[in-house]
């Protein structure tokens, strides 16, 4: 079986103006490069249904496939422990990264039992600010307050009656978005002694619409049923998204109080946690306008190689 690079058509790929599958994107169209700001498709190239495909699993959950030659921008558990001992990613983030193809990753996949490849952080959106019908820390209370009053406020806000966030509001600029998600959390979460912070939800809707403004700022998270006791105010939710933050994402709310400074000096990593064969697909590679063809991939921004 021939071994190409490319990632699978069916992937989704965020776009300034909502979500696409790769395989239905053309030269011209606006992605988002590894530096979290738009980019141009310069060149798409496909290969057909009969190579060696991977999939990938993440320490966050995501998973995507791939082919056996594709490249990956990593660094290996002693890039890590290096980076972390001399405090280097302040100044030069990814400095001890490598290219490497997904047949390599697989061969060195842990050290030890421990996930040996990372890829670099996601970064956040870089976007302008959109004219917004309410303004975003308002807007993130009420959606908060899960399920959300409905009636004139859905019609207004453009909301459906699930709840669930707006793409205007997703794709707004990373201030608006940070007070979005300020309101979320100070009525939503929660946050315990290491400083992780805990978004309980009912609608699993609108759970993965906080899990994916949460990761647009930068922020891997995670997102599940919810386990443990919850405080009396958010009993009965179901779902979590949980993160650590590295910087301070809270508003107004009384959570504020009881994030610890120290959890600022967090990095936030994303691990390759398990390499297994896939079914052969069709694969399409990708160059854009950003010198290094970096470009964010499914609805929490994991950073790869296009081509």
């Amino acid at each position: 079986m021939t071994a190409h690079k490319g990632l699978d058509r069916a992937t989704v790929v965020p776009t300034p103006h909502g979500y696409a599958l790769l395989g239905s994107l053309s030269v011209g169209d606006l992605v988002f490069g590894g530096s979290g700001a738009p980019v141009a498709i310069t060149e798409v190239s496909d290969t057909a249904r009969d190579g060696l495909c991977f999939e990938l699993a993440f320490s966050t959950g995501e998973r995507t496939v791939v082919g056996a030659l594709h490249p990956w921008t990593t660094e290996t558990l002693a890039d890590r422990l290096l980076s972390e001992s001399a405090r280097e990613h302040r100044a030069a983030p990814g400095l001890h990264s490598s290219t490497r193809s997904t047949t390599d990753i697989l061969k060195t996949l842990s050290v030890h039992g421990v996930s040996n490849h990372s890829l670099a952080p996601t970064p956040g959106l870089v976007l302008d600010d959109a004219t917004l019908p309410v303004a975003p820390y308002p807007m993130g209370t009420w959606l908060g307050s899960d399920p959300p009053e409905g009636g004139r406020a859905s019609v207004l806000l453009g909301v459906d009656g699930s709840g669930n966030i707006p793409v205007r509001y997703l794709r707004s600029s990373t201030r608006q978005r940070r007070e979005l998600l300020s309101g979320v959390i100070d009525v939503a979460g929660t946050v315990d002694a290491c400083g992780q912070v805990t978004v309980s939800i009912e609608d699993v809707g609108l759970a993965r619409d906080v899990h994916e403004l949460i990761c647009s700022l930068g922020h891997p998270a995670r997102i599940g049923p919810r386990t443990g006791r919850a405080p009396a105010r958010l009993a009965g939710r179901r779902w979590a998204v949980s993160f650590a933050p590295g910087a301070r994402v809270f508003g107004r709310g009384p959570i504020r109080h009881e994030f610890r400074p120290d959890a600022e000096q967090r990095r936030p990593v994303r691990l390759i946690s398990r390499v297994r064969p896939a079914a052969p697909r069709p694969l399409r590679a990708v160059r854009t306008t950003s010198a290094d063809d970096l470009l964010l991939v499914g609805r929490s921004f994991v950073v790869v190689r296009g081509c």
